[in-house]
């Protein structure tokens, strides 16, 4: 189960496993996922091993492992844990916690409290959580995947038979079409197909009278 805390723009994301959906969906350990996720949010941890070592309510959280394994009946494990600190941080869970996002924004002029940013906050979430973008923006997108990309593109064009110079101007083309389906900020924004995620925020944005930039985002999806 993925479970997501934000608060005062710190985003926390943990990944607690169990072994069936029955126990997954159990309020009981939900509650247990929700305490490792303060824990988290407060220690700001590194990894899971730190997180393990952190103490909420006077106890470790590997205590707290331990003790929802007993009361649960299953073995349980931390599998990941993420945390951001940013001028505003926004966390969605999809499927009662399948997949579990956390977005960070810089924000200028805007208060991140208000509801038209969380809602704004909320939709970039989902968006990461339906549509799996390598990255952000596309000057994130890692240098050897692009490089992998293109090679594809320019194989398919060489199948073509056409010119070298036409072939290029296909392979940069796909690359081009690659970017816009597969970067956050450019891809069509899934409640406005219309509209790519770029122009949805900054017309957020301008209407309330700031700006808004998205910078990252780390999304987790159960036993990956």
């Amino acid at each position: 189960v993925s479970y997501a805390l934000v608060e005062n723009g710190v985003g926390a994301l943990v990944e607690v496993n169990c072994e069936t959906d029955f126990v997954g969906m159990n309020d009981k350990f939900k509650a247990y996922a929700e305490k490792i996720a303060k824990a988290a949010l407060a220690a700001k941890p590194a990894d899971v091993e730190a997180l393990k070592a952190a103490v909420i309510d006077g106890e470790t959280v590997e205590d707290v492992v331990t003790d929802c394994i007993h009361v649960m009946g299953e073995n349980t494990q931390l599998a990941r844990v993420a945390v951001v600190d940013a001028q505003a941080v926004s966390a969605y869970i999809h499927g009662g916690g399948k997949i579990g996002v956390l977005v960070t924004f810089n924000v200028e002029g805007i208060d991140p409290a208000s509801d038209a940013f969380q809602k704004c906050g909320r939709d970039i979430a989902m968006q990461v959580a339906a549509l799996n973008p390598v990255s952000a923006t596309r000057e994130d997108v890692p240098a050897d995947v692009a490089a992998h990309e293109m090679e594809i593109y320019k194989a398919q064009a060489a199948e073509s038979g056409k010119p070298e110079a036409i072939q290029e101007k296909m392979a940069v083309g796909r690359l081009e079409k690659f970017f816009k389906e597969s970067t956050l900020t450019e891809q069509a924004f899934v409640k406005n197909p219309d509209q790519s995620v770029n122009d949805y925020t900054a017309e957020v944005a301008k209407s309330l009278g700031g700006e808004i930039k998205i910078v990252d985002f780390k999304r987790f999806v159960l036993g990956e």
